[in-house]
């Protein structure tokens, strides 16, 4: 769910940007990279050091998804340099974080990782497709639905994945207890 809302909003931000100049449109593409080199150590640092590695994780979620509503809306240059600033320092974390902590889950409950992140990448590229197809239709729709895309659809569905994300968890949870006392993945 981490990588659909990766997705989601690289296929968003270019269409967001779109009334920038080149040149202003080309610093905010790069403030993500920029801050995803230093940002995933100080997050790594402090996860080893936490105990609570997965409300770490929920919390860069939440955070992550109240800077992607700044950038949603319209806001000014310098907001919204800052919100994508924001918006990448909390996300950029999300492979190396959920990585260990579902490279953990199979250590402890004995299942394979390769199935786990086949079925990560086969929902990544779904999303990709179907992201990619809803803003494509919204396109077609700019004078009706203008508003209706930036400020709804788009958080909206944001939002939705990490509570998805949440869910996603506690059925794994679950699932692995399950297959755990009906020895499923042997």
């Amino acid at each position: 769910m981490l990588y659909s809302m990766i997705t989601l909003y690289n296929s968003y931000i270019p269409l967001k940007l779109s009334f920038l100049g080149e040149a202003r449109k080309g610093l905010l593409l790069t403030v993500s990279p920029a801050v995803s080199l230093l940002a995933p150590l100080l997050w790594g640092v402090l996860a080893d050091r936490m105990t609570y590695r997965k409300r770490l994780l929920s919390a860069l979620c939440i955070l992550s998804s109240v800077f992607f509503l700044v950038i949603c809306t319209n806001v000014s240059y310098p907001v919204l340099f800052s919100a994508i600033l924001f918006y990448a320092f909390f996300s950029s974390s999300y492979g190396g974080l959920s990585d260990t902590l579902t490279l953990g889950y199979c250590n402890q409950y004995g299942l394979p990782y390769g199935r786990i992140r086949l079925m990560g990448t086969l929902g990544y590229g779904i999303f990709a497709v179907l992201s990619g197809a809803l803003i494509k239709l919204s396109a077609n729709f700019r004078q009706c639905y203008c508003i209706w895309r930036k400020l709804v659809v788009f958080p909206a569905a944001y939002i939705f994945l990490v509570y998805l994300q949440a869910l996603c968890k506690f059925l794994l949870r679950h699932a692995c207890r399950f297959s755990r006392r009906f020895n499923v993945f042997a």
